[in-house]
C-alpha cells in the first residue's frame, strides 16, 4: 500500500504526464533553417519537418591547401519514417542558378544525399554523402520533407568543416516555394474524445507534445476469462516516448483531482533493453482488463528531443 505522500507523488507524476502533451513548444533562439540566409548549424540532434517544410544548414571548409590537397566532407542523415527526407548539397554558384530558374529546380545541386541499406529493424532511413571541395566555401545543405507523412531526422556534417561557419548573404528565390499541405482527416489525437485508433503507423511528437488512442475490449467471458492485450511502441531517438494506459474512470477521477491510486492508469509502458548499435527502443505494456468497454493510451514526448514512434495494440 502506498502512504498519502507516496499517493500524492504518483498522482502528481500523473497529471504532469498529461499536462506535457498540452504544454506549448518554446521558441527556438538564432537562425530557423528558412533558407540560406538563415541556415543553421548542424548539431546532430533530431528535429521534426512536416509535410511540405525544408531546413537549411551551413558549413565552412577551408578549400585546399598550398599543396592541393582538398577538404574532405561527410554528410549523414538519420530520418524515420524510411522515405520520409532527402537532402541536396549546394554552393553559391548552384544557388544563384536555383533563384534564377526555379525554386523547385534542383539540378543546380551539385550533391545530393543516397539512402544506405536499411538496418535489421528497418525503421530508420540513412542518407549519406561525401565529396573533397576546393574552394572555401561556404556551402549549404538543405533537408527537406519527402512524401505524405511528417518526418523526423538528425543530420551531422563532418570532415574538414569548420566549427564556426562563416555565412554569406545569399539570393532568394524569385518565387516563395508553396509549402505541400494535406488536409487533416478524422481524428487529431489531442485528448480522449479526439483519440486515434492504433494502426502502426509513424508518427512525430514535438517537445512537450502527446497523442491519445483508444481500443475496446469486451472483458472476461463466463468462464472469467478476458482478451490479453499488447500494446508495443517502438521509438527513435531511444528514451524520447513512453506511454500510460487508462480507463474512463481513471480519465474521470484524475479529473476530480482525486488521489485514489487503484483507478489512475491502469499500466504504464516498459522499455526492454535495446540491442547492440540499435537506435529503437522498444517499449511494451500487456494487461488482460476483465470489464468491458474503452480503455485509452496517452503517448507522450519524454526529454529534449522531438520523437518517431509507431503504437500497436494487439488483443
Amino acid at each position: 500500500m502506498f502512504g498519502k505522500n507516496a499517493r500524492w507523488l504518483w498522482c502528481a507524476a500523473t497529471v504532469l504526464c498529461i499536462l506535457m502533451a498540452l504544454a506549448p513548444v518554446a521558441a527556438a533562439e538564432g537562425p530557423g533553417g528558412t533558407g540560406p540566409d538563415d541556415a543553421m548549424t548542424a548539431t546532430g540532434e533530431w528535429k521534426t519537418l512536416s509535410v511540405g517544410d525544408e531546413h537549411w544548414y551551413v558549413f565552412q571548409v577551408p578549400g585546399a591547401d598550398k599543396d592541393g590537397n582538398e577538404s574532405k566532407v561527410t554528410i549523414e542523415v538519420q530520418a524515420a519514417p524510411v522515405g520520409s527526407v532527402r537532402f541536396h548539397v549546394w554552393d553559391q554558384e548552384g544557388l544563384r542558378k536555383w533563384a534564377a530558374v526555379d525554386p523547385n529546380y534542383h539540378d543546380a545541386a551539385f550533391g545530393h544525399g543516397s539512402a544506405e541499406p536499411l538496418d535489421d529493424l528497418g525503421f530508420v532511413d540513412k542518407l549519406e554523402w561525401a565529396g573533397s571541395l576546393t574552394l572555401p566555401g561556404p556551402y549549404y545543405v538543405c533537408v527537406d520533407q519527402a512524401g505524405m507523412t511528417p518526418a523526423g531526422y538528425a543530420i551531422k556534417i563532418g570532415g574538414d568543416v569548420i566549427a564556426s561557419p562563416v555565412k554569406a548573404p545569399q539570393p532568394k528565390p524569385v518565387a516563395p516555394q508553396v509549402a505541400r499541405s494535406v488536409a487533416p482527416t478524422g481524428k487529431a489525437g489531442t485528448g480522449p474524445d479526439d483519440a486515434f485508433t492504433a494502426t502502426g503507423e509513424w508518427k512525430v511528437l514535438g517537445p512537450g507534445e502527446g497523442d491519445w488512442y483508444v481500443f475496446h475490449t469486451d472483458g472476461a467471458d463466463e468462464d472469467g476469462k478476458a482478451p490479453q492485450i499488447m500494446i508495443e511502441m517502438q521509438s527513435t531517438p531511444p528514451g524520447s516516448a513512453n506511454f500510460c494506459v487508462w480507463t474512463p474512470e481513471g480519465l474521470h477521477v484524475w479529473t476530480t483531482g482525486s488521489e485514489d491510486q487503484y483507478t489512475l492508469p491502469v499500466g504504464r509502458s516498459a522499455a526492454l533493453d535495446l540491442e547492440g548499435g540499435s537506435t529503437i527502443e522498444k517499449s511494451v505494456w500487456s494487461g488482460d482488463p476483465h470489464v468491458g468497454g474503452k480503455y485509452y493510451v496517452c503517448v507522450r514526448q519524454t526529454g529534449s528531443q522531438p520523437t518517431n514512434y509507431s503504437l500497436k495494440i494487439t488483443q
